[in-house]
Order: C-alpha cells, then sequence, then structure tokens
C-alpha cells in the first residue's frame, strides 16, 4: 500500500488548512457561478452545502478511469480529495519495496487536478492557446504568508514561464508545492522508522549515499543527499568532445519515437515537439523572442524519478554566463497506462487534458474505461513541453569548443523552487555540482547551439526497461571527431547555423 494519507470517514471541514479550504471556496464560487444545472440555486447538495461541482466531476471522472488505484487512497469524492489534500500538507513519506509508493501519492494529486472539468482553471499549455480558454489572469493572492516569501524569492528570481500570470488553479498549485515544501524542510517530515522503509528499497541506491553526522535532519534534506566520492565517474575529463549526462535520469522514454527526447532546433530558435512550436527564449525565462544563438543545435530533457539522486552536475566544463531561477508552474502529466507488468512500446495511454490525445506511434489511444481494471495504473509520460512553463533553474556555461551549453533543473511536482550552486563567473569541470531539487518530481534539459556539431543520433539513450536510467556522468553525446576537425570549415562555409544570425 502507498504511503499516504488516507481519507479517515467524515471530518469537519473547519478542520481543513486554510489554503485547502480556499481552494474548495473558490471551487464552490466558480461552480454556483456557472451554476450548471441552471435552477438558479447554484451547486449545493441536500444539506445547502456547496459540493464543488468542477472538483466533484474531477473525482468522479478519475474514479472511472482508474476506481482500484483511488481505493487505496480512500478518495470517491471531492470532500475527500480535499481531505487528502490536506493531509498531505503533514505527510511523512515512506516507501515500499518497489519503490513506487511516494511515486503514486503525486501521481494520485496530480490525476485528479489534471481532469478536464478543472481544465479552465488553469493555465493552457499549449502554445498560442494560454489565455484563449479563459484560464489566464492576475494571479490570485492564495495566502498572505506565501506572498510575502515570494516577495523575498523575486528578488533574487527572474520572472517568467507562467510565474507572472496563470490561472487560478495552477497558482494555487504553486502555493500548494512551497506549503510541502516547507514542511519537508522541517524535522517532523521524518521519522527513524519512515527513513527506514528508504533504506529498504534498493532503487534508492542509499549505499552510494553520504549519510551526515546525526542523520538526516528532514524529509529534504533525505531526498537531496549527496553521493561518496567515486561512485559516479565522470567520463572524457579533459576531453569536451565528450558530454556526460547531468543527473540520474531517464532519456527518450516516451512519446512518439526514439528521437522525442532529443530535438533539433529550427530557426528562430523553435522546438518543434509533436507539431507544436516552443522557443528557446521562452524556455530560458523570456519572452519567447529570444534564444536565437541555440538554433541549428540541439534540445534534450530526461526524466528524474522520485528514488533518482536529486542534485544536478555540468555536462561540460567551463565558464558559467548566466546563472539565475525562473518562476513558473508546478504541474504534473499524469496519465492511466495499461500495465501486464513491463512498459511496452505499444502500451496505452490517456491524455489527462489541455493538448488533446496522447498518441503513441501514431496511433489513438484507448479511454482508460476500455482497459482490463486489473492492469491499469498511474503513470508520467513526461511529455514534451512542460519543461517550458514550469518552476525551472538556468545554468548557461560557455565551453571554448561547443560554445554555450545551456543546463536547466526544471522543477514539476510538487517543486516550487530549483537551488543554484555556481554563480555568473564561476569556472566549473565536467561533472562539478551546479543545482538541486527538493522534494517532488523532476527533469533536466540541455541545449546545445549549432557550434557544438551535435546530432539526434550523437545521443546516448538510456538503457530499456522499467526502472532503468543513465547515470549522471556517464555518456550523454559525442562529437564525432570528423566534426570536430572539420567544424570550423563548415561554420565558414555555412553548412551549419550560425549562433550570430538575427532572429
Amino acid at each position: 500500500m502507498p504511503s499516504a494519507p488516507f481519507a479517515d470517514g467524515d471530518r469537519d471541514e473547519a478542520a481543513l488548512e486554510p489554503i485547502i479550504r480556499r481552494l474548495a471556496d473558490y471551487l464552490d464560487l466558480a461552480s454556483s457561478s456557472s451554476d450548471d444545472d441552471g435552477d438558479g440555486d447554484g451547486n449545493e447538495d441536500g444539506n445547502g452545502k456547496h459540493s464543488n461541482n468542477a472538483l466533484s466531476q474531477a473525482v468522479a471522472a478519475a474514479y472511472d478511469k482508474i476506481p482500484s488505484f483511488m481505493d487505496r487512497f480512500g478518495i470517491h469524492d471531492a470532500a475527500s480529495f480535499l481531505r487528502f489534500a490536506n493531509d498531505l500538507l503533514t505527510w511523512i513519506p515512506s516507501e515500499g519495496c518497489e519503490g513506487r509508493d511516494v511515486y503514486d501519492v503525486l501521481c494520485m494529486f496530480y490525476f485528479v487536478l489534471g481532469q478536464a472539468s478543472l481544465g479552465a482553471l488553469q493555465t493552457e499549455i499549449i502554445p498560442g492557446r494560454r489565455c484563449a480558454n479563459g484560464g489566464c489572469g492576475a494571479r490570485p493572492r492564495v495566502e498572505e504568508e506565501e506572498e510575502e516569501e515570494e516577495e523575498e524569492e523575486e528578488k533574487s528570481e527572474k520572472g517568467g514561464g507562467g510565474g507572472g500570470s496563470c490561472g487560478w488553479l495552477s497558482a494555487w498549485m504553486v502555493a500548494y508545492a512551497q506549503r510541502i515544501g516547507a514542511w519537508m524542510d522541517s524535522p517532523a517530515s521524518v521519522t527513524e522508522a519512515s527513513l527506514g522503509t528508504f533504506w529498504r528499497c534498493e532503487r534508492y541506491r542509499l549505499h552510494e549515499a553520504v549519510v551526515p553526522v546525526g542523520g538526516f535532519r528532514t524529509f529534504n534534506d533525505f531526498f537531496s543527499r549527496r553521493l561518496r566520492e567515486g561512485v559516479r565517474p565522470v567520463a572524457g575529463l579533459g576531453d569536451d568532445g565528450v558530454v556526460v549526462y547531468p543527473a540520474d535520469c531517464r532519456l527518450g522514454v516516451s512519446g512518439d519515437g526514439a528521437g522525442e527526447g532529443v530535438v533539433e532546433i529550427e530557426r528562430g530558435g523553435v522546438v518543434r515537439i509533436k507539431g507544436l512550436p516552443w522557443t528557446i527564449g521562452e524556455l530560458l525565462g523570456g519572452d519567447g523572442g529570444g534564444g536565437c544563438e541555440f538554433e541549428g543545435g540541439i534540445w534534450m530533457h530526461a526524466f528524474l524519478n522520485t528514488y533518482n539522486y536529486h542534485r544536478v552536475h555540468a555536462p561540460v566544463s567551463g565558464r558559467v554566463v548566466e546563472a539565475r531561477r525562473v518562476r513558473g508552474l508546478a504541474c504534473f502529466e499524469v496519465v492511466v497506462v495499461d500495465d501486464d507488468g513491463e512498459e511496452k512500446e505499444d502500451e496505452a495511454r490517456l491524455a489527462p487534458l489541455r493538448g488533446g490525445t496522447y498518441r503513441k506511434k501514431g496511433a489513438v489511444c484507448r479511454r482508460a474505461e476500455d482497459l482490463p481494471q486489473r492492469n491499469r495504473r498511474l503513470t508520467t509520460p513526461n511529455t514534451p513541453g512542460y519543461q517550458f512553463l514550469q518552476t525551472r533553474g538556468v545554468v548557461v556555461i560557455e565551453n571554448p569548443v561547443l560554445g554555450r551549453v545551456a543546463v536547466l533543473p526544471v522543477g514539476m511536482a510538487m517543486v516550487a523552487s530549483v537551488r543554484l550552486g555556481v554563480r555568473v563567473g564561476d569556472v566549473v569541470e565536467k561533472g562539478d555540482e551546479i543545482a538541486g531539487f527538493a522534494f517532488g518530481g523532476s527533469d533536466v534539459v540541455c541545449v546545445f547551439e549549432a557550434r557544438a556539431g551535435l546530432r539526434v543520433e550523437d545521443f546516448v539513450r538510456s538503457p530499456g526497461g522499467e526502472g532503468a536510467w543513465s547515470r549522471y556522468g556517464s555518456v550523454l553525446a559525442r562529437v564525432r571527431k570528423r566534426r570536430e576537425a572539420n567544424l570550423a570549415a563548415e561554420r565558414e562555409s555555412g553548412e551549419v547555423w550560425k549562433s550570430d544570425v538575427a532572429c
């Protein structure tokens, strides 16, 4: 069973934390304003109490798709979901032997919020449609104390990528993630017994971890643990033609084909994913108009699971020319999969919302309701695109051979901040630590200029099989010796993109 707070029957609504009551009140107001039944009395139950109609619909839709999974958490209506979300604010994580319990808790929370009835209250992720659904607007006042903390953060953070204005529910999710983060920074978030469950789970590989004197003080201390020296050898030290993985992560594991985790950058700094245009300028925290220096280069991303080591390292050596954080969203794409014990290339998936039907190898997937009950579970397809809007860090390293390499640790589920470990002007060696995450789901992005001479086929994929991943410091890509030798001549002849082309 997952290590999660479970709904424990009826509970006085007054026991809910203010941030949860605010969500319930807002959904009540939105539901009564829409008055879907047209009877003029809003959306009230038989006791005259608002029923959070949009949330009720979301829970019902989620339950129809994966009832046995939701039964494990005791979620069957809006009230039980609110209690679940409330209890997460003081959750003491623990783990099972398979290493899925923490992951399942995150999936459960975001799967319900990802249902269609709540979509209009969230920020649209599709380029060109981000306010078309009426979901965008001024940042709401979620909680006074959190706004004061955010004002302090804004002094050192650059806005962009969804941080300035977004749908009400999207902004609430950011504030909620901040509350979770504050709890995970407290000593109450761990016990000796809870930490013991992680030590017994082989997927966490805690024999590689450095345990501080006195042990892990908080859950975030544990989650952002360091590794013992030498357990991640760095490939190609002294060879700028070798790029290494910046994190323990998985590359190229979902989507329309083997290349979906690595994409060529088009003219104007555009990355076209599933036919949709995303801009490198937007990814780096601007208004979408920058990023031209990366046109003709490569964009790649990889996923960090909850059991992975959660620090980010330099994939190349060089001088840090940019280092900043970008405020953004804290969402998490969750889908239902047909799982018979191992992931298959043709497995059926269902997209939660905001972006159309999820496709696999060109075929529209089956509805979750059509999948066998015994085979249903939740997973995160890590579809490209979310990385352009999430809270993230930006570290750009200037390398004499490869040019500028942007490394972006991207916070996903429950991650409202990313911690940077370098400043502009620092000189880093390949494999040096540059950033880290607190608790939650995470992604890492690397962007290369055309000058690097890399192609999609140069990247080394993660090993196959469920739970397989690549170790930081292992080879991510190699600049072919022929390409290294001829790179200057190719640029002179105009056969590759030039980084100084205006766009």
